[in-house]
């Protein structure tokens, strides 16, 4: 009896050391760079270098020396009252895109995606400021009581060059 109980007690430690082991749901070749206490994960290439600023997460794809290279940024919005994704983008984003960006061009609007296993909808503009052409993607999504936008900025030249990339971070990004 003493031999049963001693293997059931071994077998349980082994499986509770297992179950243990594998916490860490951290995309094979990514890393998380959401900051301290947010309630998401962003994954992102490891090749890719953090930029969490002033309480928001993110990252860049150039180097130290590139301070305008494709980049991903995720902000947090709480709103007043009850409000769609499309009502958010019409009458808080875009108003503001409108505002800082005089060349705004729609390139895809309102699509239908998904991120963090919930509804979302993209949207897809480009810019010109200080005389460069950019292009962004805005994949927004609400979760609880929140709306969270994860925006995908770079050179008009370079956007195609990271757009896999930043799919792969759209598709791996998880709610906690």
């Amino acid at each position: 009896m003493k031999k049963i109980l001693a293997v059931l007690l071994l077998l349980c430690t082994v499986l509770a050391f297992v179950a243990c082991a594998n916490k860490d749901q951290t995309p094979d070749g990514m890393k998380d760079v959401a900051i301290e206490g947010a309630d998401y994960h962003l994954y992102v290439p490891e090749a890719w270098i953090p930029t969490n600023t002033a309480g928001l997460s993110g990252a860049h794809a150039g180097g130290g020396d590139k301070p305008f290279s494709p980049n991903v940024i995720v902000t947090v919005y709480y709103p007043d009252g009850v409000t769609t994704l499309a009502a958010y983008f019409k009458d808080v984003v875009k108003p503001e895109l409108d505002l800082t960006f005089a060349e705004l061009v729609p390139v895809e609007n309102e699509k239908a995606v998904t991120m963090g296993g919930k509804d979302a909808l993209l949207y897809t503009y480009t810019y010109t400021l200080g005389g460069t052409a950019y292009k962004q993607m805005q994949v927004i999504v609400g979760n609880g009581s929140c709306i969270y936008t994860l925006a995908y900025t770079a050179t008009a030249n370079l956007y195609d060059t990271y757009i896999e990339e930043v799919n792969r971070i759209i598709a791996e990004f998880t709610f906690k």
